[in-house]
């Protein structure tokens, strides 16, 4: 790997990082009935987007840029 290269990654897995450490700040306080209480309207609750954001970041580390399996298809498997 180029030097440009390692300065992507190393780039990258920082964003990474800090993206989760900020998901993990916004619902840190949620209690499991805040996480499924369903707004009106057609907003979803807390707790699916939650889900929807853990599975897609999966998906891109996992599947997308390391080449592999996300995570969450080894859990559908068993």
């Amino acid at each position: 790997m180029s030097t440009e290269e390692n300065r992507a990654v190393a780039l990258l897995r920082t964003q990474v990082k800090e993206a989760i450490q900020w998901l993990e700040r916004v619902v840190s306080d949620l209690t499991p009935e805040d996480a499924r209480w369903k707004p009106p309207g057609t907003a979803l609750p807390a707790g699916a987007i939650y889900a929807h954001v853990v599975t897609a970041m999966d998906a891109v580390v996992n599947a997308i840029l390391k080449g592999g399996a996300p995570l969450f298809a080894a859990l559908a498997r068993d």
